[in-house]
């Protein structure tokens, strides 16, 4: 426990050269730190040096970014990773994630990686797991991991995809099946439901409000002691807070577009970033 603290305070007076050779040794053992609750922050700690030599280590994580990944030391690793190395040397690992990543929505370690994409990843990669969440937002909303990712997927999206992600959980399916009820009952979609009202502008959120109002009034009646009277509670603050009348019967007026949409979304990226254009 010690040592690990003594080699990641040494890292910071080491210079490039000395770094390699320190590397080089750890060469063969890394995924071992990696699953290390001591041995995982050295690697972090070459990951964040500027003169360090990354690229054994993407070689050695090459094959293993959802073993990582679902891993409670090797998810923050991978983090690092995205954050300090350059993007074309994690462009490889970033597409094997994309392979995964429903799957790693769910999972307890798993969704932090998601979430990190979401918010500090490029737009290319946002928008593929936005992409991946995209029709999935019910039963993602329901899941105890997943809902967080759902969260931060409403959040960091575009004004569009922020409309598709709510229409999903509020408008009434053709089977007939209200998700709105479902949204405001479940233990962790209800925190879903919650922060859509808190983001939502224009017509995502005048959507939501007209189809949350008429379960809205019909759950009001249920007596105090029901197990939803909280989340009830929390959605009439967050409507009171944002000045619309919980109580009126008339819908929202439709506007034409999301431009009202306050909240900022970098642009778009149509190419991963780290691929060199060709002339």
């Amino acid at each position: 426990m010690y040592g690990c603290r003594v080699l990641q305070r040494m890292i910071d007076y080491l210079n490039a050269e000395e770094q390699a050779r320190w590397v080089d040794e750890l060469n063969g053992h890394i995924l071992q730190c990696v699953k290390d609750s001591n041995g995982n922050h050295v690697i972090q700690k070459f990951l964040e040096s500027p003169l360090s030599d990354k690229s054994i280590f993407i070689l050695t994580f090459k094959g293993h970014v959802y073993e990582m990944a679902t891993h409670p030391h090797g998810c923050r690793v991978l983090q690092r990773c995205f954050e300090h190395v350059k993007p074309e040397l994690t462009r490889v690992l970033l597409n094997e994630m994309h392979l995964r990543t429903l799957g790693l929505m769910q999972d307890q370690y798993g969704n932090y990686v998601c979430q990190f994409i979401l918010e500090k990843g490029s737009a290319y990669d946002r928008n593929r797991v936005i992409d991946t969440l995209t029709g999935s937002m019910l039963p993602m909303s329901k899941h105890k991991f997943a809902s967080n990712v759902c969260e931060k997927a409403i959040i960091n999206s575009s004004p569009e995809q922020r409309r598709t992600l709510i229409e999903e959980i509020s408008l009434q399916r053709p089977d007939g099946m209200n998700p709105m009820v479902t949204m405001i009952k479940d233990q962790y979609a209800n925190y879903v439901l919650q922060r859509a009202l808190e983001i939502a502008e224009g017509p995502a959120m005048e959507g939501l409000v007209n189809a949350l109002r008429p379960q809205l009034f019909n759950m009001q009646k249920l007596p105090a002691s029901s197990p939803f009277s909280k989340h009830i509670i929390a959605v009439e603050r967050i409507l009171r807070e944002r000045h619309i009348d919980i109580n009126s019967r008339e819908p929202l007026p439709r506007t034409s577009s999301d431009k009202s949409d306050s909240s900022s979304t970098p642009t778009a990226e149509k190419k991963p970033p780290g691929l060199q254009t060709t002339t």
